[in-house]
């Protein structure tokens, strides 16, 4: 049976913390994906995970290559595509914390929110807020900030005052 977060724990919540450090991005997506699905219910949101299989992405999108956010969530009469991101900050300070995407998903992106007409927007999780969860959302054209890291990958970014970032607790107190 899969835990709600209703249900969770707190030694269910160190758990995900520990796996959204992990050292393996796909276990620490997957982990920071569980996360933004406790946030979403402790928002009162409606949210469909839209799943990450080959089989369930049309020839149509790929032919944009479209990437496919991680939710669809329903707020307020309206939608948005959320794709969860469990990063580290491409520069962290004591003033502000600067994260973004690869321009290239962020193209990818930008060709999913344009084919469908839903605004897409990121979830943030802090990789470097060690023992809590802390995290930031963002819409998709928000990230004006460029950014090329050490391998010169170019990056499109945006930078959060330490005051912007929400710490959360997933499991009930």
């Amino acid at each position: 049976m899969k835990k709600t977060s209703a249900s969770l724990t707190r030694r269910d919540e160190i758990l995900i913390r520990v796996a959204m450090d992990h050292e393996d991005i796909e276990i620490a997506g997957l982990a920071g994906e569980f996360a933004a699905s406790c946030v979403f219910d402790q928002a009162g949101v409606g949210w469909i995970d839209l799943g990450q299989r080959p089989d369930h992405h049309s020839t149509f999108l790929k032919s944009l290559t479209a990437h496919r956010p991680d939710y669809l969530v329903f707020y307020g009469g309206g939608s948005i595509l959320i794709d969860v991101k469990t990063y580290r900050p491409r520069q962290q300070g004591s003033e502000g914390h600067l994260f973004g995407i690869t321009s290239v998903d962020r193209n990818d992106l930008k060709a999913t929110q344009n084919a469908s007409g839903i605004p897409v927007a990121l979830l943030f999780w802090n990789r470097l807020a060690y023992g809590r969860f802390e995290y930031r959302i963002c819409l998709l054209d928000d990230l004006l900030v460029p950014h090329t890291d050490d391998k010169g990958t170019e990056w499109l970014c945006r930078d959060f005052s330490a005051e912007e970032l929400t710490t959360t607790r997933l499991a009930a107190s």
